[in-house]
């Protein structure tokens, strides 16, 4: 088959094309639907299940950057609270976001790419790995602090070699 026959068929599963690149891709994106038992969805129903709850269904003629805009411009009246619970319920982490922008742009993207909300909502985060610590903080003491910089007061050298 041609790339773009293997696209409108992973299209009429409802299986958005955005993300691949190669053909060979497309060929096992194709096969696992097909394993998988997909059946193609009527166009109405695809188009619902894609599009958000604003106007920005796949069949938007204007282009991706236009409608990206748009997007951003109605998440940037929104509290970054709520922005992250939409971004949850896509099941997608926010805990690499530190500025409210990119909070804006990862939900104008999910919206614009009609990123279908997940079934597990906020649960769907990622789950606790116990591989982390807890990190404890002490101020140090004047005879720690010089014991540290090796007597040298506040400014000077320190020793990091580890001695066992």
């Amino acid at each position: 088959m041609k790339a773009s026959e293997l696209r409108k068929e992973l299209q009429s599963y409802g299986i958005s094309t955005k993300s691949f690149f190669e053909k060979s891709e497309l060929v096992e994106a194709v096969e696992k639907a097909r394993a998988e038992g997909k059946e193609p969805i009527a166009n109405g129903a695809a188009q619902q299940d894609t599009s958000s709850s604003s106007s920005n269904s796949s069949s938007d003629s204007r282009p991706r950057s236009e409608r990206l805009k748009e997007e951003m411009d109605k998440c940037s009246s929104m509290k970054v609270g709520e922005l992250k619970k939409e971004l949850q319920s896509y099941g997608i982490s926010t805990k690499s976001f530190f500025e409210k922008s990119e909070f804006v742009k990862a939900v104008a993207e999910a919206r614009v790419d009609g990123v279908k909300k997940s079934s597990g909502g906020a649960a769907a985060d990622e789950p606790y790995d116990p591989s982390y610590r807890d990190v404890n903080i002490r101020k140090l003491s004047e005879n720690d602090r010089r014991a540290l910089l090796g007597g040298f007061g506040t400014r000077g050298y320190i020793d990091t070699t580890i001695s066992r």
